[in-house]
């Protein structure tokens, strides 16, 4: 059940009404800043769409595809002690509860074309009948465009019961062609927003933004110290959290964007917004979280912000 898992409402509701009508879309990205929500929602829907005897959208959970929800993962690095000599890029990973025909494609560094390869040999072998065969990509946002240009042609023409969902934190890091070829649902933050970006996002805009005008960049370089200043979650380093939670701040900054230019359009604002989308790209690349928004704030971004507004 959707509302377990705080999924938002118009997602879950977009999701058992395709479940219902079987009228569900080959490829879907989650986008929005809180990961694990997306990640239980994309959980969620591939249980009640392989349930045996689902009743109103919500799965049985006694059947087998109730029983085995997790997906076995592929996870692309170069791990010490791995078993091919030399050292495969791809590790696959299954426990007692994996389903074999859902598959989580993950990485601590960039997602290459070698991980897209195999998902899309994945997606494309016979599955049991009835059965849907589903991949998640949980970190969207770090994949190459020659990982991203593999997948137009199965995101264009999925083979049938096949579902792929991409989970991202910052929607406009994926390529246009890939955009348009998947459903997109937004998921928004979790906390009070004011017009689509948190209000601890707002003010740590509004500080880093002060700071630059005053010429403070002693205070503001600590002030981005403490914003990066996160550990590693599960399947997750430091450096990979620091990225998330960057491309996160950015994406909730052209949100913000987004607004006021439809208020106010302006030159101004129209560079700073592509420049923000540029600022997604280089963290795809890899470029050092912290060297990303200070070049964000030496070129004057943000200056939308408005003096002391509340929401």
């Amino acid at each position: 059940m959707f509302e377990k898992i705080n999924c938002p409402p118009a997602v879950a509701k977009t999701l058992s009404a395709q479940i219902k009508l079987g009228a569900v879309a080959g490829a879907y990205i989650f986008a929005g800043p809180d990961r694990d929500i997306k990640y239980k929602t994309a959980l969620e829907f591939v249980r009640i769409l392989n349930c045996k005897s689902p009743h109103s959208g919500i799965a049985c959970g006694n059947c087998a595809g109730c029983l085995s929800p997790l997906p076995q993962t592929l996870n692309c690095s170069r791990k010490p002690g791995c078993e091919q000599n030399p050292p495969c890029h791809l590790c696959l990973t299954r426990n007692g509860k994996s389903n074999m025909d859902f598959l989580l494609v993950t990485s601590d560094k960039s997602l290459g074309i070698e991980p897209c390869r195999y998902l899309i040999h994945f997606m494309t072998r016979k599955s049991a009948p009835g059965v849907f065969k589903a991949a998640v990509i949980r970190e969207s946002e770090i994949l190459t465009p020659e990982a991203e240009n593999s997948l137009l042609k199965i995101l264009e023409e999925p083979p049938a019961n096949c579902l792929i969902i991409l989970i991202t934190s910052s929607l406009h890091s994926l390529l246009p062609t890939i955009r348009s070829r998947s459903q997109i649902l937004r998921f928004p933050p979790q906390e009070e927003t004011c017009e689509g970006i948190t209000q601890s996002d707002l003010d740590l805009a509004r500080t880093l933004a002060q700071l630059r005008d005053l010429g403070s960049w002693k205070e503001l370089f600590g002030e981005l110290k403490k914003f990066h200043d996160v550990s590693a979650g599960k399947n997750k380093t430091p450096a990979s959290a620091r990225r998330e939670k960057t491309h996160a701040f950015i994406e909730s900054l052209l949100q913000k964007a987004a607004t006021v230019m439809r208020e106010k359009p302006s030159e101004r604002l129209s560079f700073e917004i592509d420049y923000m989308h540029e600022c997604c790209q280089m963290l795809k690349k890899q470029r050092i979280p912290n060297v990303v928004l200070s070049r964000m704030l030496v070129k004057g971004i943000p200056s939308f912000l408005g003096e002391n507004k509340q929401c």
